[in-house]
């Protein structure tokens, strides 16, 4: 117990670490509104601008697949505008295996639809996405913001990407939950979605077993320990 403590504080004091260096992160700033004032549709910007970007937005229903239509061309890199999603791949027996979660800022790939067994990204919530070459072909003094902003977030994905490797494969039950915690926190602080020591998780603890590893059971267990 004393050694999960221990890991729980050095755990907190990285994340904490990382959080203050926020400025090494380019234009990525720890609030929402950067990310919509990135794309030119931020609380100083125009009415006409703010509408007509609304009215571009896709919107994804809680539980569907987020597709690219092949016959549309070249697949879609999208901006998660609101919403949670996550990237899973579905084997034939139903088992499933969650490899991240996806947050407003992030960024999906669309792709056409595959098989069982082949990587999905799926919407935990209702979604709401807008396609990154859009925005990126509008001729703004914003375009340089975002690019630096979009570049960020996919660096930090494939930084996550490593910390669910280790994640998955040397911590304990109690580590990963606690790791996993303290991620989705430092995320949703960059964006503005942490009041106070508190912030909202759309997870059920069937999506925290198939994000860990482990049974419903044992995660039931593990979060009475928390």
């Amino acid at each position: 117990d004393r050694h999960g403590r221990q890991f729980e504080s050095l755990e907190q004091q990285r994340l904490l670490g990382l959080m203050r260096m926020e400025g090494l992160a380019g234009a990525y700033t720890p609030n929402q509104t950067s990310i919509l004032g990135a794309m030119g549709v931020g609380s100083s910007a125009p009415a006409d601008n703010v509408r007509a970007f609304w009215r571009r937005v896709e919107r994804v229903a809680p539980g569907a697949e987020v597709r690219h239509d092949q016959d549309a061309g070249a697949a879609k890199q999208l901006i998660i505008v609101s919403g949670w999603a996550c990237d899973l791949r579905i084997l034939p027996d139903g088992r499933r295996q969650i490899f991240s979660f996806l947050l407003p800022g992030d960024l999906i790939e669309a792709r056409d639809a595959q098989g069982l067994g082949s990587r999905a990204v799926i919407a935990l919530t209702r979604l709401e996405v807008e396609d990154s070459a859009r925005q990126l072909a509008a001729d703004s003094e914003q375009r340089e913001i975002l690019v630096r902003a979009l570049t960020s977030s996919m660096l930090r994905r494939e930084e996550r990407l490593y910390d669910n490797l280790m994640r998955m494969g040397r911590l304990t039950a109690k580590e990963r939950m606690i790791h996993l915690l303290l991620e989705l926190r430092e995320r949703l602080d960059r964006i503005g979605l942490v009041e106070g020591d508190t912030f909202k998780i759309p997870l059920t603890q069937e999506i925290f077993a198939d994000a860990l590893g482990l049974s419903v059971v044992h995660i039931n267990r593990t979060l009475k320990l928390l």
